[in-house]
């Protein structure tokens, strides 16, 4: 009974840690506009984040769960800013990942790089930016048991 209820109570606090890092995040590289494209709210991408970490095996959850706190807390100091990333403007928080993925240093554009491929992954699977980029087909796979109806959306 012990271990469930820290199991519980892990789960729960995982979620309030990565809330702030997730926003921050997601204000970085999708921000409010004014050219029709959905934004990090429109999308729910913390919660979404949030649900595909569960998915994942817990080794692999923990380590994109490290890499988000890692953007938030860590990140800012490589730019000469004090942490944690949420104090800057969505501009600032932006130019912020535009420098680390800039670096001459392999490991921290690597860093960068994962932050940003983890997170456009969950933005791109919303039904909402596939509506906006356009995209009402897949490729014709013959062997695919999961077929989705020309023109429509899952």
């Amino acid at each position: 009974m012990i271990a469930f209820s820290t199991v519980v109570l892990v789960i729960a606090y995982r979620e309030k840690l990565l809330r702030k890092p997730l926003e921050s995040i997601g204000r970085a590289f999708f921000p409010e506009n004014d050219f029709g494209a959905p934004s990090w709210k429109d999308v729910d991408l913390v919660k979404r984040t949030l649900d595909m970490n569960k998915m994942l095996p817990p080794k692999t959850g923990r380590q994109l769960d490290l890499l988000y706190l890692a953007a938030y807390w860590i990140f800012p100091i490589f730019v000469f800013r004090i942490p944690p990333l949420s104090l800057y403007s969505t501009k600032t928080q932006t130019k912020i990942f535009q420098k680390m993925a800039a670096s001459r240093n392999y490991f921290i554009r690597s860093l960068a790089d994962a932050v940003k491929a983890s997170i456009t992954m969950v933005y791109m699977s919303h039904e909402k930016v596939v509506k906006y980029i356009g995209e009402k087909d897949h490729c014709p796979l013959p062997n695919d048991p999961f077929k989705i109806p020309k023109g429509k959306f899952p």
